[in-house]
């Protein structure tokens, strides 16, 4: 979770860019990997999206192995 400059809050998703984004909350805001969800208030959550973002994220992170681009060149410089 983020705060936004203009007092909102993000929740961020470090492998944003492997979901789906069904939903269409998603947000890059310039990042190539990193995607978020903004919400100004409470109000402003639609939580059966944010509940299927959510489930998304837990069966990427669960089922696929996280490859850094960082970690295989280190590999390589090794």
């Amino acid at each position: 979770m983020n705060p936004t400059k203009d007092g909102g809050i993000e929740i961020a998703f470090p492998r944003g860019n492997e979901l789906s984004n069904e939903q269409e909350l998603l947000v890059d805001r310039g990042r190539k990997q990193v995607r978020g969800i903004i919400f100004k208030t409470l109000f402003d959550i639609p939580l059966p999206s944010l509940r299927e973002v959510l489930q998304e994220a837990i069966l990427l992170d669960e089922n696929i192995p996280y490859k850094s681009y960082r970690i295989a060149n280190k590999k390589q410089v090794l």
